[in-house]
């Protein structure tokens, strides 16, 4: 069984050592925690379909149980997540959602729409818009600029509106 504090040396030792792989913490909920590291750097962490700092929250809410980390295994999008000090903090207080952490989860909103509407190629899409924009607006927008078809683009806004909604009226 692994304490919070068995957990929080873990995180340590990982980001110290400078390594890239996943650590999976299964909690007392009997659900997984997944939270990837690039060089030492968390660089994304997910948990139940939410992902940063409220995936992290998790690691606050229930013990965990279990875990293991799996040197190598990458992740297919960043998401912002707080800095190293604040997620060791997140085992001693409270902390507050900001904005950014929110467009991580409309960030992989666009992105399932995206999905939705043109298949396995909105992964190269999805990845070279997102490097060009300063905001999710920005991001909505030029992916929905760089689909050709409007009914490609009317799929898009349909699909992304409905998905917000639901996502704000679980």
């Amino acid at each position: 069984m692994t304490s919070v504090v068995d957990l929080k040396d873990s995180i340590t030792n990982h980001l110290e050592s400078g390594e890239t792989g996943a650590l999976f913490v299964v909690l007392s909920n009997g659900k997984l925690v997944q939270i990837f590291f690039m060089d030492g750097h968390i660089i994304s962490a997910k948990y139940q379909g939410t992902a940063g700092k409220p995936a992290l929250d998790a690691l606050r809410d229930y013990e965990p149980r279990k875990c293991k980390f799996h040197f190598g295994l990458t992740t297919r999008s960043e998401n912002v997540t707080p800095l190293t000090d604040e997620v060791l903090d997140l085992f001693r207080q409270d902390t507050r959602e900001t904005a950014e952490e929110m467009d991580m989860v409309k960030q992989e909103l666009v992105y399932n729409a995206l999905v939705t509407c043109i298949g396995p190629f909105a992964n190269v899409l999805f990845d070279d818009e997102i490097r060009k924009a300063s905001s999710i607006d920005e991001l909505i927008n030029n992916l929905s600029m760089s689909l050709d078809d409007p009914e490609d683009r009317d799929k898009f806004t349909t699909t992304l509106n409905s998905l917000l909604d639901k996502a704000a009226n679980p």
